[in-house]
């Protein structure tokens, strides 16, 4: 399943770094996007969630098999919560890309019912 997640993962991005808003450039990871999301700077943490539905639109327009149960009235807020929560829960992916990550986190949130 990760090599599937990996593969229709949009990989766009911003890393963060000290101070100020952070340049857009290359891929990102797992502990750049924790950086943007917890950044009391408000262009970071927006960045951060533009990235995160960036992921997960582009996650939802290939979900061909129905797999994704993503409630329709599910706010980027909400969504930033639970990969922020899926990232203090799985510490070993904030090294990894954020696509990739982001990606397991909506599978296993949201994951439709069998």
């Amino acid at each position: 399943m990760r090599a599937l997640l990996v593969a229709s993962s949009l990989l766009l991005g911003a890393p963060a770094h000290a101070g100020g808003t952070v340049p857009l450039r290359g891929f990102i990871r797992g502990q750049d996007w924790m950086n943007l999301y917890e950044s009391s700077n408000y262009a970071n943490r927006e960045r951060a969630l533009f990235y995160m539905e960036g992921v997960a639109d582009a996650m939802m327009a290939q979900d061909r098999h129905s797999m994704l149960c993503v409630p329709n009235n599910l706010s980027a807020r909400t969504l930033g919560e639970v990969i922020h929560h899926f990232y203090i829960s799985h510490p070993d992916w904030l090294n990894d890309q954020a696509s990739v990550a982001i990606g397991v986190a909506v599978v296993l949130s949201f994951a439709c019912p069998r």
